[in-house]
């Protein structure tokens, strides 16, 4: 069954525009503004990816789905930089695809258990280098379970703006743009259940 097919028979949705490439795809974002758009990682005239971070640029409430046959950790980080809001595995089936476009419609991010493992235990492996301090650990612990800038200065017995410094360095040593990224390396309760995918 086709995308296509999926989608309209779900109940939920509507196709409102359909591209066959990465330059069709960016201008018909642009002009549709959809609600979620789903991308293959590999075009005919580009890559997902770099158009995953094209789309948000020219419409930025949209939310992005990448469908990917790699099980890569350095895809997931370059996706979640460029503003992805799920990958998925294309080995999926169509009733978790579904279930993925409900949960990044609530503003949650979802990636395939498969990718997110990888992902995760990259960014462990970086963490377990020589260097890392047991702070950088123990923030990135209190990151993963919400704790804001001040609950972390509170928890650490530091001031807030060393809490600031110490994340801007974290994120730049664990490849990340931001704490939403920080935590998702961290924790795994970004997907609901981790037995869907």
């Amino acid at each position: 069954m086709g995308l296509r097919t999926l989608f309209e028979g779900a109940g939920f949705l509507r196709v409102v525009a359909e591209a066959s490439g990465a330059a069709e795809g960016e201008a018909l974002a642009a002009k549709v503004k959809p609600d979620v758009v789903i991308l293959d990682v590999r075009l005919p005239d580009g890559d997902g990816i770099s158009l995953c971070g094209r789309i948000k640029e020219v419409a930025p409430d949209s939310r992005i789905i990448l469908l990917t046959a790699y099980p890569s950790p350095f895809l997931v980080e370059t996706a979640l930089q460029e503003g992805a809001d799920g990958i998925l595995l294309k080995t999926i089936d169509g009733a978790k695809i579904l279930n993925a476009i409900e949960i990044v419609l609530k503003g949650k991010t979802k990636i395939s258990a498969d990718l997110f493992s990888s992902f995760l235990e990259s960014a462990r492996s970086r963490l377990r280098t020589p260097g890392n301090s047991e702070s950088e650990v123990q923030l990135l612990g209190l990151l993963a379970r919400g704790f804001t800038n001040k609950e972390i200065a509170e928890s650490l017995g530091i001031a807030e703006k060393t809490v600031r410094n110490r994340l801007s360095l974290l994120y730049r040593k664990l490849g990340v743009g931001n704490r939403t990224e920080a935590a998702l390396l961290e924790s795994g309760t970004i997907v609901p259940t981790k037995r869907d995918y």
